[in-house]
């Protein structure tokens, strides 16, 4: 199996597309809920994969975490850079690809997935997660958003590998087109590809777009080491 899984052309994506300023509303739930803003969060590491322009970084420095972030895309990292000193915040920036980390065993306390890994086969996703838990300490948190089988272009493009519910070349919806592989899930995908954790809670959150002619729908999926 190829050994990497990031794909170049996020690359056109991050040139063409001016979003991903704000933080995602699930993660400032999470966050709020869980973690108190207080100078014991500057003990904590935390290692968003796939930080795209540094929106959830630059949140996540606010809250007082030690902030990292990847992406295998220079023109985000450039972006996210650019945001970061916007906000006054700090945040450090590697490139690389997510399937192979470049930081030691047990090395963080938080690992967050703004959607992310669902942009990899059900295969290469499962090799990814060996690698998240592989830097995620023990009793360590694990935040995870990923598409459901209910967004809209489900099933509208070319499935992928036999895979039930991987596809390329969507024809409709917000991920069509541009964004090259899509892996969206049902809940009995997520029990069999995040089963290297515990999974504490799995929960949904909605929202329609164009006079509620299309519909996005996430999962939140919530895992300890």
């Amino acid at each position: 199996m190829q050994n990497k899984s990031w794909n170049s052309g996020w690359n056109k994506v991050f040139k063409k597309y001016e979003w991903g300023k704000y933080p995602a509303e699930p993660l400032i739930r999470f966050i709020g809920k869980n973690y108190k803003i207080n100078i014991n969060n500057k003990k904590l590491k935390v290692l968003e994969i796939g930080c795209g322009t540094g929106a959830n970084l630059w949140y996540l420095s606010k809250q007082r975490f030690q902030t990292y972030g990847v992406d295998g895309s220079s023109v985000a990292l450039a972006k996210a850079k650019l945001l970061l000193q916007e906000h006054n915040a700090n945040s450090k920036l590697i490139k690389t690809d997510i399937i192979k980390l470049p930081f030691p065993n047990e090395y963080f306390d938080l690992i967050i997935d703004i959607e992310c890994l669902y942009s990899n086969s059900f295969a290469k996703s499962k090799i990814i997660l060996k690698e998240i838990n592989r830097v995620l300490k023990k009793n360590g948190n694990f935040f995870s958003l990923s598409f459901s089988t209910k967004t809209t272009g489900y099933n509208t493009g070319k499935r992928y590998k036999g895979e039930k519910n991987t596809f390329t070349n969507l024809k409709k919806g917000p991920l069509k087109n541009d964004y090259g592989l899509i892996r969206f899930m049902n809940k009995s995908d997520i029990k069999k590809l995040y089963n290297i954790f515990s999974i504490v809670n799995i929960e949904k959150v909605s929202r329609t777009y164009d006079n509620l002619s299309c519909l996005i729908e996430e999962w939140i999926i919530i895992s300890k080491k």
